[in-house]
């Protein structure tokens, strides 16, 4: 299927330093690299607000310098499929509810990230569970600022109809142009 991106494009737009535009928007605007989106928990439902996917801040000199991801999301569309996830997780110990989550850049080939399809009743695969087991992300991996994930994600949630119809479009006109 083609990719709903359209929310993942606009947080990287508005929230995304020029490096990591320069980085992820081209690849995902053209179809060319697959994101997914791990927000959803096993034991939070759709309270996105009780996540507890944890990124321990690592540090060298007093300074911060990158994350250690421990936890699990489920149904994470097109995960098995994905060369990167936006990812929102704890990251300020001792923080709840809406407070202390970060959102990161990951990519899925990091060491310490598992995904298991989910098949459904339908046969359908498109979702899988995504394990963070130790995975190491750097500063770098931030979006915005640390601490900053849930107003990112509401302001991503907003673009997650509608505008994000753009992915289905330019991938189908790519696949247009490729069979002309």
């Amino acid at each position: 299927p083609g990719p709903s991106f359209g929310h993942i494009a606009n947080a990287i737009r508005l929230h995304a330093s020029d490096a990591q535009k320069k980085q992820h928007l081209p690849g995902l605007l053209s179809s060319e690299i697959r994101w997914c989106q791990g927000f959803s928990e096993p034991g939070a439902g759709s309270d996105l607000a009780g996540l507890s996917t944890r990124a321990e801040p690592q540090e060298s000199g007093g300074r911060i310098t990158g994350y250690r991801i421990t936890g699990q999301k489920i149904w994470t569309s097109d995960a098995v499929w994905s060369d990167w996830c936006l990812l929102l997780a704890r990251s300020e110990p001792g923080s709840q509810r809406h407070k202390g989550i970060s959102a990161f850049l990951v990519p899925m080939k990091t060491k310490g990230i598992e995904t298991r399809v989910i098949v459904t009743s339908s046969g359908s695969r498109e979702f899988a569970e995504v394990f963070f087991d130790g995975a190491e992300v750097g500063v770098d991996a931030v979006l915005g600022k640390p601490g900053q994930g849930w107003a990112i994600a509401m302001s991503l949630l907003g673009y997650e109809r509608g505008p994000s119809d753009i992915g289905w479009v330019s991938r189908f006109a790519r696949t247009l142009q490729a069979l002309e």
